[in-house]
Order: C-alpha cells, then sequence, then structure tokens
C-alpha cells in the first residue's frame, strides 16, 4: 500500500516537475530565439569563437571543482547532514580557489592559443566570478534536486536568462563584440547561484570530516568523471577547431551547434534535469525505471526530431531569411552536429539511468570511451578535411556510443524503446521528405519559409496521429487527469495514478 502511494508520489512529482520546467521553457525559448537572431546579426564568428573558448574554461574548472559531492548527496537514500554540507562546501571552496588562480595567470596563454585579441585574455579571468559564487549554492541545489523542486528552479531560471539577455543584447548591438556574451553569462550565472540559494538556504559554515569525504567521493568522483567526459566530449570543437583552423572556423562550429541544439533540446533539456533524481528514486524498480526512460526518449523525440528535420531541410532558407548570411558556411557543420545532438536523445537518459542506479563506474567508462573516440575521429578528420570534419566526427562517434550503451544499460524490456519510437522516427522522415523536395523550388523570404514550417508541421503530425492513435489518446488521457488534479492540488504532489 505504502509503496503504490509512494510510485504514485514520485510520479506526480515528476509530472509537476515536468510541467514546472515546460512553463519555464515556453517561455524563454521565444526570448533565446529573439536574441539569438539579434546576436547573429550583431556579432562576427570571432565573437562566438572567443565566447566559446572563455565559456568552457569557465565549465570546465566548474566541473573540476565540485567533485561530483552534490550527486553523491542527492543519490544517498537519507537527508543531508549539517556536517556532509560543510565538509562538501569546504572542500568545494579550497578547489573553486585553486582553479581560479590557475585560470588567473595562465589567461594570456589560453588568449594565444586560440589566436585571440590580447586584451581579450581579460574574458577568461572575468569568468572566475561565477565559479566561486557557485560554491554557495551547491546544497541549495542538492535540497532542491532531492525534492523534486523543479518549480523553484525554474523560476529562477527565468529570472536568470531575463538577466542576460536584458545586458547581452544591449551591449552586442553597441558593438561591445565577445564581451557582450561573456557579460550576460556572468550577471546570469551569479543571479543563478545567489536565487539559488535564497531559496534553499542551508547553515553555510566550515567543517572537516575525512570519513564523510571519503564516502561521498567513492561515489561522486565516479558522477563527476563521467560528466566531464560529457564535457570533454562538447567541446572537443573547441579544443581542436581554435588551435588547428582559427578562432573563426571555431566561430562556426559553435553557432552551428548552439543553433542545432536550440532545435534539439526543447524538450531534453526540461526532461533531463528531472532524469537523475527521478531515476536516483526507482533504482529498486526496474520495470519502472525502463519504462519511463522508454517515455523520457519518446517524450524528447516527439518535438526535436521533427525541428531537427526541418532545419536540415530548410537551413539555407532559415540561415538567410533569419539570421543573416555571414552564417551560410555553417551548413557544412550541420548534419553531423544533427546527427549528434539527436542521438543524445537516447544517450543521455540512458547514461543518467547508470549513474542513478549506482552504476556509476560503468557509466564513466563508457562516456570517456564515447569522448576518446569522438576526438580520435575528430583529430583524424582535422588532418584530411576541412573544419566541418570535425562534425562529421561527432555524429560518427555518437551512434557508435549509442550501441554500446543500449547493449550495456539493463533494460526489462528493449523492444518497447523501439515501439515508443518508431512512430515518431517515420513521421518525421515521410515529413521531412516532402518538405526538402518542396524546399528546392519555393525559397523566397518569410513566406515561403513560413509556408514550409507549416506544412512540416501538418504532415508530421497527420502523419503521427496515424500511426500511433491509440497511444496519443492514452497519453492525452493521462494529461488531462493529471492537470485536473493539478488543478484540485497546487502543489501537485499528491499521488496520480
Amino acid at each position: 500500500m505504502n509503496d503504490t502511494s509512494d510510485e504514485g508520489t514520485t510520479r506526480g512529482k515528476i509530472v509537476s516537475s515536468v510541467v514546472a520546467l515546460a512553463g519555464r521553457q515556453a517561455f524563454i525559448t521565444p526570448l533565446n530565439v529573439a536574441a539569438t537572431i539579434i546576436f547573429s546579426r550583431s556579432l562576427k564568428a570571432y565573437d562566438f569563437g572567443a565566447y566559446a573558448a572563455a565559456s568552457m574554461i569557465f565549465f570546465f574548472a566548474g566541473g573540476l571543482a565540485h567533485l561530483g559531492l552534490g550527486a553523491a548527496l542527492i543519490q544517498q537514500r537519507h537527508e543531508p547532514t549539517r556536517e556532509e554540507q560543510r565538509t562538501v562546501f569546504l572542500t568545494q571552496l579550497a578547489t573553486t580557489l585553486v582553479l581560479s588562480a590557475a585560470i588567473l595567470f595562465s589567461a594570456p596563454h589560453l588568449a594565444a592559443l586560440y589566436g585571440l585579441r590580447p586584451v581579450d585574455a581579460e574574458l577568461f579571468r572575468w569568468m572566475i566570478l561565477p565559479l566561486v559564487t557557485s560554491t554557495l549554492s551547491s546544497n541549495s541545489l542538492v535540497l532542491l534536486n532531492r525534492t523534486l523542486d523543479f518549480t523553484t528552479q525554474a523560476k529562477i531560471e527565468v529570472i536568470q536568462v531575463l538577466g542576460r539577455l536584458v545586458l547581452a543584447v544591449p551591449l552586442a548591438l553597441a558593438g561591445f563584440g565577445a564581451w557582450s556574451l561573456v557579460a550576460g553569462e556572468i550577471l546570469s550565472s551569479v543571479t543563478r547561484h545567489l536565487l539559488t540559494l535564497l531559496s534553499a538556504p542551508w547553515s553555510i559554515g566550515f567543517h572537516w570530516n575525512r570519513d564523510v569525504l571519503r564516502r561521498m567521493a567513492r561515489f561522486g568522483v565516479r558522477v563527476q568523471v563521467s560528466e566531464l567526459s560529457g564535457m570533454t566530449q562538447t567541446n572537443v570543437y573547441t579544443f581542436l577547431a581554435g588551435p588547428v583552423f582559427g578562432v573563426e572556423a571555431l566561430g562556426y562550429l559553435k553557432w552551428t551547434h548552439s543553433l542545432v541544439r536550440s532545435f534539439t533540446e526543447i524538450i531534453q533539456q526540461l526532461l533531463a534535469r528531472v532524469a537523475y533524481p527521478a531515476f536516483s528514486r526507482m533504482q529498486d524498480d526496474p520495470a519502472l525505471l525502463s519504462r519511463t526512460i522508454a517515455q523520457f526518449i519518446r517524450y524528447s523525440l516527439m518535438l526535436s526530431l521533427p525541428l531537427t528535420l526541418f532545419l536540415g531541410a530548410a537551413f539555407p532558407q532559415i540561415v538567410t531569411t533569419v539570421y543573416s548570411e555571414r552564417w551560410l558556411p555553417g551548413l557544412s557543420c550541420l548534419y553531423g552536429f544533427a546527427v549528434y545532438l539527436l542521438a543524445q536523445q537516447w544517450i543521455v537518459p540512458l547514461d543518467t539511468a547508470l549513474k542513478g542506479t549506482g552504476r556509476a563506474g560503468t557509466s564513466a567508462g563508457l562516456m570517456w570511451g564515447s569522448t576518446a573516440l569522438i576526438a580520435g575521429l575528430a583529430a583524424l578528420a582535422s588532418l584530411f578535411l576541412p573544419f566541418w570534419g570535425i562534425s562529421a566526427a561527432y555524429g560518427a562517434g555518437s551512434l557508435i556510443t549509442l550501441g554500446f550503451l543500449f547493449r550495456t544499460a539493463r533494460l526489462e524490456n528493449k523492444r518497447l524503446f523501439f515501439d515508443f519510437t518508431r512512430p515518431i522516427f517515420l513521421a518525421s522522415a515521410f515529413s521531412f521528405l516532402i518538405v526538402w523536395l518542396l524546399g528546392q523550388r519555393f525559397h523566397d523570404g518569410w513566406p515561403d519559409l513560413v509556408a514550409l514550417f507549416g506544412l512540416m508541421v501538418g504532415l508530421y503530425l497527420g502523419a503521427l496521429v496515424a500511426l500511433d492513435r491509440q497511444r496519443l489518446g492514452r497519453e492525452t488521457d493521462f494529461a488531462r487527469q493529471f492537470f485536473k488534479k493539478l488543478l484540485r492540488s497546487p502543489g501537485g504532489d499528491g499521488p496520480i495514478a
């Protein structure tokens, strides 16, 4: 009886969290799209390349400094104690200060490596500020994630995005180049850290307990090793393109990668935020876990796949009409990144399930193997191909990774994953083919672009309903019942049958 109630409560919290993050995504996506258009028309490839280099150092340093200790606090069954929280804080702060000093002194060398102007070495140094403030909110983020309180996080992130755009867009229009992107990143990150701390306060202080640290590090460091592999993998093109092909080539890769991500991660991003704490709570119920993973993949692909295929079908029209002809060289990078990011719709939840069920070591091994594979293919491509060869290496490496990961995951019913996603693939492929053929003849500005998009949406929805009517009906009924219960219980924490 209690098990059923707990399962229903967990499921209700998961769906409530997804709804909250979906609301956040629906609000900020149009803002981000508008900002991306402004940045694309105001900034140059150099600016995107310089920002890519500076932000890479920031995210890597943040990943190293946190050591996966927050993930260990989320995954453990008992609530974090004050002793554990303060030990985590002291450890992360000490590591952050060491890394900040290293960035401070190595900034000129990093700028020279990427071919940046000497004055732009300061981009790396200013990114130290949000790195330090992130240690204050680390324990607060753990508390919010453990309770699946993504409603609070969604509100914080809306404010964060607004802060970034309010600063970055005027600076970009005023001609501040890469500094506009970096200034927006700094303001948004610091704002998020401080609001997270205020939303879930904890008893800030210092404590050192070697046994606590050793216990958490056994799991946390393995998770962090896996997380770092993901960051390394994402930034393989940043490592290679800047030093080998120059900062402008890096800018084209960064811009195209970001554009494809904006199409593929609309749903995946919000589902991934819920996945780790949710999967951790389901680690003792393999059947429920497998079905939930399959549903995560299905809902992620349901929107990202047709949107990405539309981008591929009408890329020249989209770029010249919306963003500016200066970004047409990015077309050569589109297809490799599209395959890579669509494969992530499967890889991310499967890998998250490994970590959430305590198989962090297996996850780390697979992800670092994948990163090494992509890096090796990208390095080989850099010897014989132009800069777009790096994006092709991403696509090939991700498909090989997905095959290994799917075989490694301990799933109750693997066929379920194909049953859930096959109609989406068929409907998307059908609508892509029609739109691509018509796009070869109709490519005259906004009217044709809007008409092609409307046609893509109509064909996709019609084909999906025809192929998957029964399952869509059940999902619609569940959503209707959930929203009725959500309206009766504003907290959204009650059981969902």
